[in-house]
């Protein structure tokens, strides 16, 4: 056996001895600094005691308090030591502490009792607290258990500095006595969950509307956890109200355990450290509506571009001057030779030039008029559109007014790209009204443009588009009282249903459930898919392209008459 193994062997068997004394002795000092200590090894990170003495100076009780800070097992605790005159803020003192011990004896006057109030309602109500207090006098510890049971402290544990009592007593959330023991637990028994079970007691969640399926279900499975039960209530903050006026009205809000509500925050500041985070993080992304159809004016010239056409009429213009300055070289019309396939005298026939001129052209044009009509005759099929916006800056050069919830979003105002094109509106963003675009979260945008009433079954598409760019990330917060020390149990419950995978299924289950409504409505309406057949309609550009073919034969041939006249007259 090495040095050490013998060293560390002797150091367990002196703990255990010393353990085995503390749990028979009845000094309330001692076992205190003994937890302390015991706590302070089990503890992850910086251990921080608060040391809260509540008893006058003149008090011959005090002395004890001395005692505890003095003592040896205590030297190398971090601690944090004030009286009863002390002001705890935000900025000077650590509000999630390690342990909290208060030393209470005697009385207090209604100023120093109103600041003990107001301390403990700085500090976690989810730290451990030690409450030393005399049970022979019964008002001592009636007056701080309202004020610990008011601020909802979960786990606190009183030590009674009298001998002739029970050493340990422990009560619920409720105030009253549960347990007394005559003598000292072990430490890791010593403090016990409140909230562990809540033996049914109402969970309470705030929120102004129906709740989403997997905000729902998250409630419903903390609830379980606690055995508890939930129950939702309005909460203070209306759908008009703005996110500062919510949050100013959760502020001082004790009848909840949790607001469903969601904030953004650019700065946390310090009070706000029992906030609990979403557990995934979102971002603003903006949904425009799709191209529009093209009008026939624009079906007609879409099939090429205009390089393509500005080629092509050159070319016309160019052999049309030509057969203009040699007349007696073209027997021929360009024009109606090449387009329309009109001969005034057969190619075989024509001369060696005209027939090296026209051969080329008329193959070349040949592909070119297959290839028009074939894309003219898919068009009335399938109906195109101009190009859907892909950026913010095809949305501003667009013109499209964005429609923002302003109350919730007051910065979008001052946008320097968006500002000038911002529309307030409070309405329901699951129908869209397909003219303006929306400012809505990416997790939304993906499946409301999916819904069907966001569906276009004319074009067999949906009618809004995602644009490419995210204009921010945000991570969104609940807001937690201060007085409920629920927030780890929220985080758990969230963490453990989003990482077993349920969070996004919950999400899906809940617009499939949505849809699925849309779809019964749309089906008790009579409103059925459109079927994939050629309408009057999808012939106006056939019906369009004979008219002006009349049209142009009989204004030339009108022409040709008048012409005729023209010169016979002139001959006469």
């Amino acid at each position: 056996m090495t040095l050490l193994n013998y060293i560390s062997i002797v150091n367990i068997f002196t703990i255990v001895c010393h353990t085995a004394d503390l749990f028979q002795t009845s000094n309330s000092i001692d076992y205190t600094a003994f937890i302390i200590n015991h706590r302070e090894q089990i503890h992850s990170g910086l251990f921080q005691c608060v040391f809260m003495n509540m008893a006058n100076p003149s008090e011959t009780t005090a002395a004890a308090f001395d005692q505890l800070l003095q003592s040896s097992m205590l030297s190398h605790i971090n601690k944090y030591v004030i009286d009863k005159r002390f002001v705890v803020t935000y900025e000077n003192f650590p509000h999630k502490p390690s342990l909290i011990v208060i030393y209470f004896t005697g009385t207090l006057r209604s100023s120093d009792f109103k600041l003990f109030r107001a301390n403990l309602h700085v500090l976690d109500c989810n730290a451990h607290v030690l409450v030393l207090v005399n049970k022979t006098k019964p008002y001592q510890m009636r007056s701080i258990n309202a004020v610990l049971t008011k601020l909802r402290y979960n786990y606190v544990v009183y030590l009674n500095t009298d001998e002739s009592l029970s050493k340990v007593t422990y009560v619920d959330t409720t105030g009253s006595t549960i347990a007394q023991l005559d003598n000292y637990p072990r430490p890791e028994n010593l403090f016990r969950n409140a909230i562990r079970d809540m033996q049914g007691r109402p969970m309470i969640y705030a929120y102004e509307k129906a709740v989403d399926l997997h905000y729902e279900n998250w409630m419903k499975a903390s609830a379980w956890f606690l055995n508890a039960t939930p129950v939702q209530i309005a909460g203070p903050c209306l759908n008009v109200m703005s996110g500062l006026d919510c949050l100013v009205e959760l502020y001082d809000s004790c009848d909840m355990e949790i607001s469903l509500n969601q904030f953004v925050f650019v700065r946390i500041l310090p009070g706000m450290y029992r906030m609990l985070f979403n557990i995934q993080p979102d971002a603003e992304v903006i949904v425009a509506p799709r191209g529009r159809p093209l009008n026939i004016v624009e079906i007609f010239i879409k099939p090429f571009r205009w390089e393509a056409w500005s080629a092509l009429v050159l070319t016309l213009v160019v052999i049309e001057i030509i057969s203009y300055a040699f007349p007696s070289q073209f027997k021929n019309d360009p024009i109606l030779l090449l387009v329309c396939g009109f001969e005034r005298q057969n190619l075989h026939h024509a001369s060696t030039r005209e027939r090296m001129i026209f051969l080329p052209l008329v193959m070349f044009f040949f592909l070119v008029t297959h290839v028009y009509e074939t894309k003219i005759t898919s068009y009335m099929m399938h109906p195109p559109s101009i190009a859907d916006i892909h950026t913010i800056q095809e949305l501003v050069q667009s013109g499209i007014k964005v429609k923002v919830n302003t109350n919730k979003n007051i910065k979008i105002v001052n946008d320097e790209m968006l500002g000038s094109l911002v529309v307030n509106s409070t309405g329901n963003l699951l129908e869209l009204d397909g003219v303006h675009a929306y400012l809505i979260d990416v997790s939304m945008a993906e499946y409301i443009v999916r819904l069907m009433h966001n569906y276009d079954f004319e074009l067999e598409r949906p009618k809004y588009n995602i644009l490419t760019e995210r204009r921010r990330m945000d991570l969104y917060m609940f807001w937690i009282p201060l007085c409920t020390p629920l927030l780890e149990t929220f985080y758990f419950t969230q963490k453990m249903v989003y990482e077993a995978g349920l969070w996004n299924k919950w999400m899906e289950q809940d617009w499939e459930l949505l849809d699925a409504a849309q779809k019964e409505i749309r089906m008790n309406l009579g409103t059925t898919q459109n079927q994939q057949y050629l309408t009057s309609q999808d012939f106006v550009p056939a019906w369009i392209a004979i008219s002006a073919g009349f049209l142009a034969s009989g204004v030339l041939f009108l022409l040709e008459l008048l012409l005729g006249r023209v010169c016979a007259f002139g001959r006469g």
